[in-house]
């Protein structure tokens, strides 16, 4: 999956029937083991698994609703996204987790656990829904504004266009000779000229049956 800023974030049901569950061992990747894109930011967490893009870590904790890592299905409540050269850089250390989580802010009222206040903490901003640390704030932004979509479509809409709307209904008018009759059945009133013939014809009649009588 391509990292957030650009435009990355795919969705999916909310059930687990479809988590991608694989076995890298201890080795640290270049690409995304999901995705298979190149990793620029990734996703770690307190079981050391740092191979997955942001992308896709949304994908799986937001749209997907699994706090589960998809390489070893260690429960995992919070993750740090970073760069992944950082993550490179702390698992050559030896340090993995505890050297990439050692600044995250710590709760006043939570003994033990890390503060999980929605935006900036300290030197991190946190993103509630995906339970995530960042310490880029662009790439913070980016994953609030995937989430607030939604999961996009599957497949392309260009190669599956929606079809085009039904065309608007016709109304055929037909001229009878008591006046204008549309395609519903109903007839409207006699024009005006009509009324004007009709009244001369029966002037012209009761003006004969007069006459007829005087003779």
């Amino acid at each position: 999956m391509p990292p957030l800023d650009g435009n990355g974030g795919a969705g999916a049901a909310g059930d687990h029937s479809h988590d991608v569950v694989i076995d890298v061992g201890g080795a640290t990747t270049s690409s995304c083991v999901v995705c298979m894109e190149p990793l620029e930011w990734a996703a770690i967490g307190p079981c050391g698994h740092g191979d997955v893009c942001a992308g896709c870590a949304l994908h799986i904790r937001v749209f997907q609703n699994n706090r589960r890592r998809c390489i070893c299905r260690a429960p995992c409540r919070v993750v740090v996204v970073t760069s992944h050269g950082a993550i490179v850089a702390a698992a050559a250390a030896g340090g993995g987790w505890p050297a990439v989580s050692s600044r995250l802010p710590m709760s006043r009222t939570r003994r033990g656990g890390y503060s999980r206040r929605e935006g900036r903490v300290g030197e991190y901003w946190y993103h509630t829904g995906m339970g995530a640390f960042f310490d880029d704030e662009r790439q913070y932004a980016a994953a609030k504004a995937a989430a607030r979509l939604g999961p996009p479509p599957c497949g392309d809409a260009n190669e599956n266009p929606p079809p085009p709307p039904p065309p608007p209904p016709t109304t055929t008018t037909t001229r009878t000779r008591t006046g204008v009759s549309n395609s519903d059945g109903q007839g409207s009133l006699l024009t005006q000229r009509e009324k004007m013939e009709a009244l001369v014809f029966i002037l012209v009649v009761v003006v004969i049956l007069v006459v007829m009588a005087f003779v």
